[in-house]
């Protein structure tokens, strides 16, 4: 509400200070006051307008890769000072200056009088620190949204901002522009008076420290001085400012109880205190800002620009007078000015603080929110959320660089935490308030306002909702933010009556967020769900309309539609050009957009012409150095280089270089980007010299980004090393710069074979750098193509100038290790024979170089499985590296551990002992430099070896070791622990310590979770047991990880075509069924069948057992016609395999009768099924319940077959053994109703009664049945059977039951309308015509709704209406019933019954 305005005498002052201070008020001038008389007339002017007016949208600018949004959302757009405000500035001016310094305060045996200028410092103060910040730009005005009932309004939208990455539009809710600036802001807040004397008193404080020269000793008196001595100083400054009119100070009455202790009293605006009210109530003041004039005039004296600018103290001040507020307030205050202060703004204090930490976990704190949410509103409160958590992160990376303010916080954490607890309270909220089915279907008035507070909270909560999505989406939170969007559609949608503007922002929002991840069918989908909207509501030529348009027009782009992505964009152009004309970056986003189609037309002179256009636009309004501009200069230059202008392309790049340079600087991936292209279209108007330069410029740039990126063959250690212990690489983050830099490195190749062809030197090392770049691809076979250049180059300088051998020998190496990674080891084999052979000859060759070209020579002998050469190699490579480097280098015990392998391998395991210990000591020699992972391995090696020379206790103690060296230097998930582990267990296991077993198993299961593992067949068979253990015991997804894993493992170690690979992989299949993952666990039983087939006899027991299982899944897939025949394929087996009375045959032949059954075989169902019965009962072990269980299967293929007396028959067994047992409850329930039904369709209604009813009683009586759908079929059962023997009451009754069982869901309508059919045709024939009416016509809206109104049931109820009518003489209502109902069959092409309805439509 506007605030209320008044004289002196409203404010609570001092009539003493008064009577004192009255003389500082000049007299105004008449022509000030004609000025203050015109401020005022326009204020209220706007404040009664701004309850009219609508909203329009504020745009998204959405760039997850950067803050740039969130400093766009605290940016409030410099207004000019108008004159009027100038004026009254003025007048403030004048009145503070004419302020008489009446009080001292004495401080540190300092007397300091405070001036008027002390008086305004204090003022600016309080605005600066109680100034509500402003909205988050995706919330401005959420509040105060346009027509959400959906009706047309006229608003004008005239905000437009696109996305910076990507141009397209992303909309918030919509804004009016004339009243944006009112809601930028939350409401000023009413502040304790005791925060603003605390706050006040610093401000004293510091004009002590600041002003005067003091001496350190004083300094702290100072800092310490008591609150009493300034006790006169802030009457003295509150009185003041009252009288000035700047400030308010008002009394709240609080009472002394509260509803459940929690809830906060809004604000009462009384200046006096009421004799009448309750004595028990407590009076606490409040300070506020007078009005928005005022408020202006604080912030106006914060500017560096003003006459008398504060701006440098209030920077100096800010974080310690805010610490002082954030101090001063308590989340467990009782006192309710404080609670409503808290909730509304110490989030925002505890950020000017820096105290980030404590700012995070307060947004994220249960019951700071609850109060926030309940004291704000959920909208309301959701935008402070929101704003308080962006500026928390903005502020955060801003002093990210300072130590004392960089916290140990997660910055992605801040607003998923705060808005997720967010999220969960508002959706309680709105949850509290839902409305119970029946309460839903009443009409009291305090129903419908009951129904209009729940469609409020629906709406608003939809929009807090959707407000959050935007603001994650902005930090690249793509699925938190979709999934925000769909929960806000929801509410929203049951919030409305219709289609409205908010509902068509969502879609929109979510399209472009679907948009963003990649979707774009369903991206596609709801942009055009959100124009159809935006198009009814606000015309075609709405700013919202555009913003729709452009971003399908984009993504249709994208796709390659280009004639419906042009038709999309120029109707989005010129939606935008009516609205702001040429000179507006949406319009020219999307001319840039259309730019690109025109491109894709190879419309060259016009996509130009709309790229310049941009250009211009872009130059214009962001100034000629944005990389926007540079964005559009490169576009240009691509259509340039298409038309073959070359020149003018240069010249475009050239600029863009020139604005990339200086906005990103030289070495970044944009600046290279560009030389790359200036380079080709140098090449391409043949000035090859100058190409080759900007293409070396490129490779300088894209070198120093690679800086960092550790290149894998640059380090031969390093090498030697990962040849033991291999480490997967992730590739992804410089995939691209890899990729990039070899396309100029081969742009550069092509140059200079061109320029000249016999500089072999340049080539060579272009070759070389080319092949390193390839092998960190994994691209081997570019990178083998590639040093095989660079040897050709090599041999043709070797003619001209001599070889350079150690190049050579380089390149040899670096090709033999390609080899070697790709496991052609016969050729690495050679490459490095060569290496070694070349480096002996070699005068002053590298002697470690050559050691490590021997133990490469090793590796590849030992996977050869040449043990006696691979020791001599790794005995000379030792010896190499204890020359040069002594025997304590960590290369030796590389070389050390590969010989205790070799020795392993030939069965030599005392020998074996001897290498591994000795690696061992190497490596706690080498503890600064080691990998501890090796060492584990070297331990694990030595443990393997014991257990191969039968000590155990000596294994278990290197297992024991290596586990605890990787936890303590490594992780806890490594992927070494996990063999250590399962060895170490079966080791106890074999001592019979079997808890200790278990318990290590246990570790082992853990840590699988988040590793890679070793290949080992024995863990294999470890992890498979416990796989299938988990599943005995039901825990399926565990289960499933584990026989997913321990197939993996059998793969790498045995082979895929392995009968071992083959049982894991079925028994995975297995879990996957469990599960209902049915199409992999198909596949895992193909794998299985393929490999049995390939290593097994056709008919052996172990394929028909997969193919039972294949057939299995496919009935549960309801796949039929395959199931038979796998089932039938397994039989065939089987019966071979066991004779024809085996049980397994009889499960197989269930099986088949289930599929025959659902084909509708039902003669070859009841055949299995007889047989497995059969089966089944000769056998001694088999249980009654198989037995029940088929002969009730097999009665309903015989009730589906008609063959109801047999049906009945089987059901009855099934009866006696199901009777006899309380454990089978349900499953007596289920043939007892399936009894009654079957008499039923018999014609035997009273026994269908009869069992139907006692369903009915047990159904009712079983608290843990849940299933509609039984006592559904119950009711309607017992329903049709009284109608057919004539009890229309008692049928009636039930039919009644049934319709109420299911009429709140509206899924449920054929029911319903079969229900109320049946009841209107009971009373038609009791010739109760109006009932019969009454029901007819609730079936024909129910069957409408279900089925349309063009479905034949709906022309049966129509008829029956029409019957109606004719009995009651209505003939008119019936011809049209009959004529509606005979359109309906003649649509359908039902000739029958549309001639027997011309004889009635005749009759009547």
């Amino acid at each position: 509400m506007p605030e209320k305005t008044g004289t002196a005498h409203n404010f609570l002052v001092n009539d003493e200070l008064l009577a004192q201070t009255l003389s500082i008020y000049e007299e105004i001038s008449a022509e000030d006051e004609l000025l203050l008389e015109s401020f005022r007339a326009s204020e209220q002017k706007a404040e009664g307008e701004e309850l009219d007016q609508q909203t329009t949208a504020v745009l998204v600018d959405a760039d997850p890769a950067s803050l740039a949004h969130l400093k766009k959302n605290r940016h409030h757009n410099p207004r000019d000072i108008s004159q009027e405000s100038q004026a009254l500035f003025d007048i403030l001016e004048r009145d503070f200056a004419a302020v008489t310094p009446r009080v001292t305060v004495r401080l540190a045996g300092v007397n300091k009088q405070l001036t008027a200028e002390d008086v305004k410092l204090c003022f600016v103060a309080f605005v600066s620190c109680f100034s509500p910040p402003i909205k988050s730009r995706f919330a401005t005005d959420f509040n105060y949204t346009e027509n959400d009932s959906g009706e047309k309004t006229s608003q004008t939208n005239d905000s437009d901002e696109d996305d910076a990455s990507t141009g397209r539009n992303l909309t918030s809710e919509d804004v009016n522009v004339e009243s944006k600036s009112d809601a930028e802001r939350f409401p000023r807040p009413f502040v304790p008076s005791g925060i603003v004397n605390i706050l006040w008193t610093d401000v004293i404080r510091t004009t002590f420290l600041d002003q005067l020269d003091l001496k350190p000793a004083n300094v702290k008196k100072i800092e310490v001085a008591s609150g009493h001595v300034f006790d006169s100083a802030l009457s003295f400054i509150r009185d003041t400012l009252v009288l000035l009119g700047v400030i308010d100070v008002r009394k709240i009455y609080n009472k002394s109880s509260r509803r459940n202790g929690e809830e906060i009293l809004s604000m009462e605006e009384t200046y006096f205190l009421d004799a009448s009210r309750d004595r028990r109530s407590t009076v606490d003041e409040v300070v506020s800002v007078h009005q928005d004039i005022h408020q202006e005039y604080g912030e106006y004296l914060m500017k560096p620009s003003a006459k008398e600018s504060f701006s440098d103290i209030m920077e100096k001040y800010d974080e310690r007078w805010n610490s002082l507020i954030i101090d001063a307030c308590s989340l467990d205050s009782r006192n309710e000015s404080e609670a409503s202060y808290v909730v509304q703004m110490l989030p925002w204090n505890t950020v000017r603080a820096k105290n980030f930490k404590k700012a995070s976990t307060l947004l994220s704190e249960k019951k700071f929110l609850h109060g926030r949410l309940q004291a704000l509103g959920i909208l309301e409160g959701t935008t402070a959320q929101v704003t308080d958590a962006e500026e928390l992160l903005l502020r955060f990376f801003e002093n990210k660089d300072s130590v004392l303010c960089f916290e140990s916080i997660d910055p992605d954490q801040i607003m998923l935490n705060a808005y997720e607890r967010t999220r969960k309270d508002i959706t309680r909220m709105v949850e509290d308030l839902d409305i119970s089915k029946e309460d839903e279907e009443n009409s009291t008035p305090a129903d419908a306002i009951h129904r209009q507070r729940r469609n409020k909270a629906q709406l608003e909560t939809g929009k807090a909702l959707h407000l959050m999505g935007v603001s994650l989406g902005s930090q690249g939170f793509g699925e938190e933010e979709m999934e925000l969007y769909r929960e806000a559609l929801q509410l929203k949608r049951m919030a409305a009556s219709g289609p409205s503007l908010t509902i068509s922002d969502t879609l929109h929002c979510l399209g472009f967020a679907l948009d963003n991840n990649g979707m774009c069918l369903e991206a596609m989908d709801f942009y055009n769900q959100a124009l159809a909207i935006r198009r009814s509501i606000v015309g075609d030529g709405d700013l919202r309309v555009a913003e729709t348009l452009h971003n399908k027009g984009a993504l249709l782009c994208e796709q390659g539609q280009c004639d419906d992505a042009m038709t999309c964009l120029q109707e989005a152009l010129e939606i935008r050009l009516s609205h702001f004309g040429q000179h507006n970056e949406t319009c020219a986003d999307t001319q840039q957009w259309i730019g690109n189609v025109m491109r894709e037309f190879e419309r060259y002179e016009e996509s130009l012409q709309f790229f310049q256009s941009a250009l211009r636009t872009k130059k214009s309004v962001l100034g000629a150095d944005n990389d926007e501009v540079a964005n559009t200069l490169q576009n240009m230059a691509v259509v340039l280089d298409d038309m073959g202008n070359y020149v003018l392309s240069l010249q475009c790049y050239d600029e863009a270089l020139r604005i990339y340079t200086l906005q990103f600087g030289k070495v970044h991936e944009r600046v290279t980007d560009t030389l790359q292209r200036i380079a080709i279209d140098y090449a391409i108007i043949e000035k090859y010299d100058e190409a080759l330069l900007k293409f070396k410029e490129a490779i300088e740039i894209r070198e120093k980004l690679l800086e960092g990126i550790t290149s894998r063959l640059s380090d031969p250690t390093e090498l030697i090393r990962s040849l033991i212990h291999p480490e997967e690489v992730d590739l992804n983050e410089a995939q691209n710069c890899y990729g990039n830099l070899i396309e100029c490195y081969d742009e550069a190749r092509q140059l200079t074979q061109r320029l000249s062809e016999s500089d072999h030197a340049a080539l060579s090392l272009i070759f070389h750098r080319l092949g390193e770049l390839y092998f960190e691809t994994d691209d081997f076979d570019s990178a083998l193509e590639s040093f095989d250049e660079a040897l050709k180059s090599q041999g043709a300088l070797a003619e001209k100038d001599g070889i350079n051998e150690e190049q050579v020998c380089d390149l040899l190496f670096k090709k033999g290790f390609v080899h070697l990674s790709m496991k052609e080891y016969q050729s690495a084999k050679s490459c490095f024979e060569s290496v070694v052979y070349r480096r002996r000859n070699l005068e002053g060759s590298d002697r470690s170089a050559e050691a490590v070209a021997l133990y490469c020579l090793g590796i590849a002998f030992d996977t050869l499985g040449a043990h006696k050469l691979a020791l001599s190699a790794f005995n000379e490579a030792l010896h190499g590296w204890k020359e040069v480097q002594g025997d304590s280098d960590v290369r030796c015990g590389y070389a050390l551990y590969w010989l205790g392998k070799q020795e392993f391998d030939v069965g030599r395991f005392t020998q074996a002992v001897v290498w591994y210990r000795g690696a061992l000591q190497t490596f706690k020699a080498n503890k600064n430099n080691v990998d501890y992972a090796v060492v584990a391995k070297t331990l694990d090696c030595l443990g393997s070896t014991h257990e191969q020379l039968g000590s155990t206790e000596s294994a278990l103690q290197c297992y024991t070791e290596g586990a605890r060296l990787i936890r303590w230097k490594l992780h806890d998930n490594h992927e070494y622990l996990i063999g250590l582990l399962c060895r170490s267990g079966n080791i106890k296991q074999k001592m019979g310590l079997a808890a200790d077993a278990i318990e290590l198993y246990e570790e082992a299961i853990q840590v699988m979770k988040n590793s890679a593992r070793p290949d080992d067949v024995q863990l294999c068979e470890t992890i498979q047991t416990f796989g299938m253990l988990l599943q005995k015991q039901g825990e399926y997804e565990r289960a499933r990880e584990l026989l997913s894993e321990s197939y993996r493992l059998f793969i790498s170690v045995l082979g895929q075509d392995d009968l071992k690979s083959a049982d894991a992989v079925l028994k995975l299949g297995q879990v996957l069924v469990l599960q209902e993952s049915y199409e992999a666990a198909m596949q895992c039983y193909r794998e299985a069948l393929r490999v049995q087939r390939k290593k097994l006899r056709t008919d052996h027991e172990l394929v028909a057992e997969t193919l039972f299982c294949m057939g299995a899944n496919l009935l549960l897939r309801q796949n039929y016609k395959e199931s038979i025949q796998c089932f039938q394929q397994a039989l065939s087996i089987q019966r071979n395999a066991h004779g024809d009375n085996h049980t397994i045959v009889a499960r197989t032949l269930h099986n088949l009768a289930k599929s025959y059954k659902a084909v509708g075989s039902l003669d070859k169902s009841v055949v299995c099924y007889k047989e497995a019965l059969r089966i089944i009962t000769s056998n001694n072990g088999s249980s009654s319940e198989e037995i029940a269980e088929l002969s009730f299967e097999m009665a309903e293929a015989h009730e589906a077959n008609q063959n109801y007396q047999a049906a009945i028959s089987k059901y009855q067994e099934a009866l006696t053994i199901w009777g006899d047992s309380d454990e089978n409850s349900n499953r007596l329930t289920a043939v007892l109703r399936k009894l009654g039904l079957v008499h039923l369709k018999a014609g035997d209604n009273e026994d269908a009664i009869e069992f139907l009813q006692e369903t009915l009683e047990r159904l009712e009586e079983d608290s843990n049945a849940d299933d509609d759908k039984l006592l559904s079929s119950t009711l309607a059962g017992i329903a049709k059977a009284f109608s057919n023997i004539g009890s229309f009451d008692s049928a009636v009754h039930f039919y009644q039951r049934h319709i109420d069982l299911h009429k709140p869901d509206p899924s449920m309508g054929e029911a319903v309308s079969d229900s109320l059919y049946a009841i209107g045709t009971i009373y038609a024939r009791l010739n109760n015509l109006d009932d019969a009416m009454n029901h007819f016509q609730e079936c024909l809206v129910v069957r409408k709704d279900s089925f349309g109104g063009t479905d034949d049931r709906v022309a049966r109820v129509l008829f029956n209406l029409g019957v109606v009518f004719e009995k009651q003489e209505v003939f008119d209502s019936a011809k049209d019933c009959f004529t509606e109902a005979l359109k309906i069959y003649k649509g359908n092409g039902n000739e029958e019954e549309a001639n027997s309805l011309l004889q009635d439509l005749g009759r009547t």
